[in-house]
């Protein structure tokens, strides 16, 4: 006896075996590779979807990137009008939900030195709202 566990006939009948087995697996599954021409062809096919796909992926990720900056910047214009807003009408719409929260964000002193500098016609620079 040898050490081999197999002869060279047997390893040459194991992969006539094997090699058939794998052709008639791929021809099941729509795809021949039992000549060269074949195996071309197969390959030509796998690097066409390759290439396809890549470019896929790269629509998909540009596409992503453009709706997602698209809603950020949506998102950051609607709180910066709402920002600007705020600040045009004073405040004043939200002085009441901030003290209900405890909360103080200006004093009298802060309208008083506001109402020093311009624009002097704002509602809460008039003398009643300074001596509230």
């Amino acid at each position: 006896m040898t050490d081999e566990p197999f002869s060279a006939l047997q390893m040459a009948q194991l992969k006539l075996i094997l090699k058939e087995a794998i052709n008639e697996a791929f021809a099941d599954a729509g795809l021949r590779i039992d000549s060269g021409d074949h195996q071309d062809e197969a390959r030509e096919d796998f690097r066409f979807v390759r290439r396809l796909r890549r470019i896929w992926d790269s629509g998909v990720t540009r596409t992503g990137t453009i709706v997602l900056t698209a809603i950020v910047g949506v998102a950051v214009t609607i709180l910066g009008m709402g920002l600007a807003q705020w600040i045009n009408r004073g405040g004043q719409q939200g002085r009441a939900s901030v003290r209900a929260l405890g909360l103080t964000l200006w004093s009298r002193q802060s309208v008083t030195q506001s109402c020093a500098r311009p624009p002097f016609h704002r509602p809460d620079c008039s003398p009643s709202a300074r001596n509230r």
